[in-house]
C-alpha cells in the first residue's frame, strides 16, 4: 500500500464502493494515481525520477503509483 501512496499525497482515484460510509478506492489504470507526493522526511514536493521519487531538498528516495502527467496539475 505504502508504494502507492501515502499519507498527505493528492491523488486521483476512482470510487469502485462505499459501504459502511467508508469509500473504497483503485488506481489500477494508468491515468490514475499520485497526482503530487510530499517526502515522509521533510514534507518538500517530490520530482518523479524514473521508477522512484526523489526529495530535492533532503535526498530521500521514495517509492508511488504516479499518474503520467505528474507535477502538471495546478493544485
Amino acid at each position: 500500500m505504502f508504494e502507492v501512496c501515502k499519507a498527505g499525497d493528492i491523488i486521483k482515484a476512482r470510487i469502485i464502493s462505499e459501504k459502511n460510509q467508508v469509500y473504497h478506492l483503485s488506481t489500477k489504470d494508468k491515468d490514475l494515481g499520485v497526482v503530487y507526493a510530499f517526502c515522509s522526511s521533510c514534507g518538500s514536493l517530490l520530482e518523479a525520477r524514473r521508477q522512484n521519487m526523489h526529495c530535492p531538498k533532503c535526498g530521500r528516495i521514495e517509492r508511488r503509483k504516479t499518474v503520467l502527467d505528474y507535477g502538471k496539475e495546478p493544485l
